[in-house]
């Protein structure tokens, strides 16, 4: 029985005693070691004993900071995990801002908390100071599109359901309007003149499945708007509004929806249909440099698409009208310059 407890004794004092020889640096890495062993089974308070062990052997290494922070960011049994783990990211990037991992880590904070402005604006930071631009412009573009999700989420609780029996075209119905009448309506407001050079002025041509009429305003020549009738509908079925750019004069046109006009910006557009929140649409797209697409449908039926500076909405129980297509010149202020509508032409028999 002395012997056993002797050699009990022994083992221990060598346990001992090759502990106190290891070096700072050993002891140092066995505590992170620990903590990121605890941070991968998801057992995260051990995790941050076993960090806050290693900082104190040595608190000037950031990278234990920032599993620290993982840790506290994960660990959402204690109440303000977020904010800890946003001070240890803070302090991992103040000893070594070259560590892509705790930008990523603080922009995954900032999304549970909802603030996109600045987990892009630490994304941003990022690019700057490490190597791993790609990598963090991928995430970038993640959480900018997670931002728009969020606005069209909010949106499509409020936005109405658009009225195609309002929609009119110089104050005539499109849904009972023929190119005849449509003729008429454009020489009486000021689109005598024939698009193309050499046509006819008061010619509807005939061609392919429709006929169609070209016209642009007289004098200005700053709007050019075009009418097609499939042979085989009793009505319009689209019509084109066209800005031309390279007119310095321009005069705002009416297109016969929710009282918008050419030369409206995206906003005022978003905000004529009804979006609630169409500034903040417009500055998550900008940031994102129109590059975003998106898809979304409101409770009442109106499918919309962004496809970077191109509005696009779909009816999707009135089939009298497919889609209304919203151009915006990005390089002009956003500004819109041009609007399709295309209407359902089996409706139309």
């Amino acid at each position: 029985m002395k012997k056993k407890a002797g050699f009990y004794i022994l083992i221990g004092m060598v346990l001992l005693f090759s502990a106190c020889g290891k070096t700072t640096e050993e002891k140092w890495q066995e505590q992170y070691d620990l903590g990121m062993h605890y941070l991968e089974e998801q057992n995260y308070e051990e995790a941050i004993v076993a960090f806050t062990s290693a900082i104190e052997i040595d608190p000037n290494q950031a990278v234990v900071y920032v599993g620290r922070g993982d840790a506290y960011a994960a660990y959402q049994d204690m109440e303000n995990h977020l904010e800890l783990a946003l001070a240890d990211y803070s302090q991992a990037l103040e000893l070594d801002n070259s560590i892509p991992e705790a930008y990523l880590s603080m922009a995954d904070v900032y999304i549970q908390q909802e603030n996109y402005d600045e987990a892009l604006e630490i994304l941003k930071k990022g690019e700057e100071n490490t190597n791993a631009e790609r990598k963090i412009d991928e995430y970038k573009n993640q959480i900018e599109q997670q931002q728009l999700d969020l606005l069209l989420k909010n949106a499509n609780e409020v936005v109405p359901k658009l009225n195609t029996e309002e929609i009119t075209f110089f104050g005539n119905p499109i849904n009972t309007l023929t190119i005849e009448a449509a003729e008429v309506l454009l020489n009486n407001n000021g689109f005598p003149s024939a698009t193309a050079s050499g046509n006819p002025l008061d010619v509807i041509m005939e061609g392919g499945d429709s006929r169609s009429l070209h016209r642009r305003r007289s004098q200005l020549f700053d709007m050019n708007i075009s009418v097609y009738q499939d042979y085989d509908a009793d009505y319009v079925t689209s019509i084109f509004y066209t800005v031309s750019f390279s007119r310095d004069e321009r005069i705002p046109t009416d297109i016969g929806i929710c009282n918008i006009f050419t030369e409206d910006t995206m906003s005022e557009v978003l905000t004529k249909l009804g979006f609630p929140n169409a500034d903040e649409i417009v500055n998550a797209l900008e940031k994102n440099e129109n590059s975003i697409q998106l898809n979304s449908t409101t409770e009442s039926g109106l499918k919309y698409q962004f496809w970077g500076s191109e509005l696009q909405l779909y009816f999707t129980e009135d089939e009298n009208v497919d889609i209304i297509t919203f151009e915006f010149n990005a390089e002009n202020g956003l500004v819109l310059e041009e609007c399709h509508i295309f209407k359902n032409s089996i409706e139309n028999n």
